[in-house]
């Protein structure tokens, strides 16, 4: 690749720009993971739900159906 070669430096853009497309949609997705992790804090901090984890029934693969109602 040589400076001077348009095409290369279109390339590499274009390569830039995928990856930059990337790292905004990976930084989208933790500050959505933040926010809920932040409520799941917060919930059982408050103690909102004393009959179990919210935490643990949120990332839990196979939820119960008491924790489905609240």
């Amino acid at each position: 690749m040589r400076l001077e070669d348009v095409q290369s430096c279109r390339e590499t853009r274009l390569l830039a720009e995928r990856k930059l497309a990337l790292i905004e949609e990976r930084i989208a997705d933790l500050t959505r993971m933040r926010r809920m992790l932040k409520g799941l804090i917060a919930e059982c901090a408050a103690g909102q739900r004393p009959r179990s984890c919210p935490i643990i029934a949120t990332l839990s693969p196979n939820p119960t159906v008491a924790d489905r109602g609240n």
